[in-house]
């Protein structure tokens, strides 16, 4: 009796056994899978050498093959970031290329690259500059000479709008390379402007600013004198003489 019963539960045990492995041998396998987020499937680089990585979803190996020889792709045994892209330096147009990543039994995802055209870098090292001292010239009416430092990269040159003012430029000095002559003043306070010019670069202006002539300086005996009908000139009218003076200076002392 007892051997009967031993001999059903080992039947019973081996039947089982028999249907299990039969439900995990017809099992199906799982579905393939390979995606990359939407964000990724475009990467940008500037001209220059550039490495990105990209994370590629997949329950299987992939391969990822770019179509271009500026671009390589290297598959990462990493759970995320397992797709490094590396571009070479770019010296010519704006690029692109693609990245084709695949798995069996998945339709293709493509990575589009794009690279932006070599520019060149320019460096502006030019100048033209003078002491902020020299840009406003307090000049006695006596007259002087000032001697200024103009910083130029460049050739430069330099303009006066009025005709007192005499402008030299001295080459081969290091000390001052322009000379600002002003003569004497016979007449009212008076200004000029002096333009520093070179090619590609804002302009430079100075200011002459000259003291005006002291009255004393001017005075004449007045016995015979009148003014004309215009009161702009005095004439002698004494005895043999033939004079005339200006009652008012211009600012050019004339």
């Amino acid at each position: 009796m007892l051997y009967k019963k031993l001999f059903k539960l080992t039947m019973f045990l081996f039947v089982a056994g028999v249907l299990l492995s039969c439900n995990e041998t017809d099992k199906p396998d799982a579905a393939p899978v390979l995606t990359i987020a939407a964000e990724s499937l475009t990467q940008a680089f500037g001209q220059e050498t550039g490495i990105k990585f990209v994370t590629v979803t997949s329950n299987q190996e992939f391969t990822a093959t770019p179509n271009q020889t500026w671009v390589t792709a290297d598959v990462l045994n990493t759970e995320s970031s397992n797709l490094k892209i590396t571009v070479e330096a770019n010296t010519g147009a704006a690029r692109s290329a693609e990245i084709t990543v695949s798995a069996q039994g998945v339709a293709d995802i493509k990575i589009t690259v794009n690279q932006a055209a070599y520019e060149e870098e320019i460096v502006d090292n030019d100048i033209l500059s003078i002491n902020a001292e020299d840009e406003n010239l307090e000049i006695a009416l006596a007259g002087t000479t000032k001697f200024i430092l103009v910083t130029a990269s460049k050739a430069f040159t330099a303009t006066s709008n009025k005709s007192w003012v005499e402008i030299i430029i001295v080459e081969n000095n290091p000390e001052y390379n322009l000379t600002i002559a002003v003569g004497k003043n016979l007449g009212t306070e008076r200004t000029a402007l002096i333009t520093l010019s070179a090619e590609g670069l804002p302009d430079v202006v100075i200011t002459v600013n000259q003291a005006r002539t002291d009255a004393s300086e001017i005075a004449f005996e007045m016995t015979d004198w009148v003014f004309d009908t215009n009161g702009t000139w005095m004439h002698n009218t004494g005895a043999g003489n033939n004079h005339s003076v200006r009652k008012i200076f211009d600012e050019d002392g004339e």
